[in-house]
């Protein structure tokens, strides 16, 4: 494998997560590297009509469908809610032109939802004068998170939804070959320990990448003496239950078992509810399998969750107490008001978890967002903040 291939991989991990919003920890993508980008169009009344857990699965979905075929620890990603932005090299194009066909095929077909797909060539990028900055979290034992800094995401997303040359858009088409295993939507929503839980959207207006580490950091300073761990996860072992009704494993079972006859996927949300029971109960007495200790599954799960990222944005789904949502109200508006940043915040009275397992012991990843719209709705909200300011 080539130098570049392993460009990822090789990137050292920052041990905080403070860390990440340092544009000194991060290095350039390599020109030969590709963006992958996904999102649902019209997301909003998805939202509205009650698909929120079918807008975060099919957000998830294209990634599973990549890394099931490849080492996990090449690929930076980051999920958005209602998409996914992933980068890869140029070594793994077909097999991501395959996944996105497949998947906007299934998007269309089981949940009636329009899956947005494009790939953009770092160096078209680079030739625009923006780059892809990446840099690694390591958020657990087993979890590193990819971080982006520097404008060309943005300028990539923009791409995407502009319809732009630059762009190679993927259109659907049925390919058999790719897998969705590991992708699961299994919990129920997980109500929140405190008043809220509220999902955050934060952008620096400034160019200049010091006064987008300086805004940054003093947000950061300000959140840290706001927001107590370890009541600020928005998940907690004890709130935690999993969905035992086939009607609840629905938007799971469409996409894992797409193409099969309806008893096959009737014997899939069985098999899949015969799991779940078994599941609950190895957790309750912690039971240790040859291959998995399940007394240690929740607590797992949560150090390997995305609560909290960066992709040229603080990214942030908390429990919070109605204090807290005041002051932090208080801060952005003041900033927002000097024009330092915009920004988006959604309450809610629940996160909700997307899963994605290649094992049961350790090597498990959670994405969060916050129930009924999470980061979709408050981006709403940061749109609606950006346009106030040019008018």
């Amino acid at each position: 494998m080539s130098t570049d291939a392993l460009f990822y991989k090789n990137l050292q991990a920052v041990p905080t997560f403070r860390q990440v919003v340092d544009v000194h920890q991060y290095k350039v993508l390599p020109e030969s590297w590709y963006v992958v980008l996904t999102d649902i169009e019209n997301s909003t009344n998805a939202i509205q009509n009650g698909k929120y857990k079918e807008v975060n699965l099919l957000g998830v979905a294209p990634l599973i469908g990549i890394l099931n075929e490849t080492d996990s620890s090449l690929i930076p990603f980051i999920f958005g809610g209602d998409g996914i932005s992933l980068c890869v090299p140029g070594s793994l194009l077909p097999l991501a032109r395959d996944v996105l066909k497949n998947t906007i095929q299934i998007a269309q077909k089981e949940y009636g939802l329009k899956l947005r797909a494009g790939i953009v060539p770092v160096k078209a990028i680079h030739n625009a004068g923006e780059q892809i900055l990446i840099s690694k979290f390591r958020a657990s034992e087993h979890y590193e998170q990819a971080s982006f800094f520097g404008g060309g995401l943005s300028l990539a997303e923009k791409w995407l939804k502009n319809g732009s040359k630059e762009v190679e858009f993927i259109y659907p088409d049925a390919v058999e070959s790719i897998s969705y295993k590991g992708l699961e939507c299994r919990w129920q929503p997980i109500k929140s320990k405190q008043d809220f839980t509220i999902s955050i959207l934060i952008k620096s207006l400034s160019t200049d990448k010091n006064k987008q580490i300086q805004l940054y950091s003093e947000y950061l300073d300000f959140f840290d003496k706001t927001f107590k761990d370890p009541d600020l996860h928005p998940i907690q072992s004890e709130k935690m239950n999993m969905n035992t009704s086939i009607l609840g494993l629905a938007a799971e079972t469409k996409i894992r078992t797409f193409g099969l006859s309806y008893w096959n996927r009737f014997l899939y949300a069985l098999e899949t509810k015969f799991r779940i029971w078994a599941g609950k109960i190895m957790m309750h007495y912690k039971v240790a399998t040859e291959s998995t200790a399940w007394g240690n599954y929740k607590t797992d799960l949560i150090a390997n969750s995305d609560f909290r990222k960066f992709d040229e944005m603080i990214r942030q789904v908390v429990s919070c107490s109605q204090e807290q949502l005041n002051s932090l109200n208080a801060w952005l508006e003041e900033r927002f008001q000097k024009k330092e940043l915009v920004y988006g915040i959604h309450q809610s009275k629940e996160a909700l978890i997307t899963c994605m397992v290649f094992q049961y012991d350790k090597a498990h990843i959670h994405f969060v967002d916050g129930n009924n719209g999470g980061y979709t709705a408050a981006a709403i909200e940061l749109k609606r903040r950006i346009k106030e300011l040019a008018n």
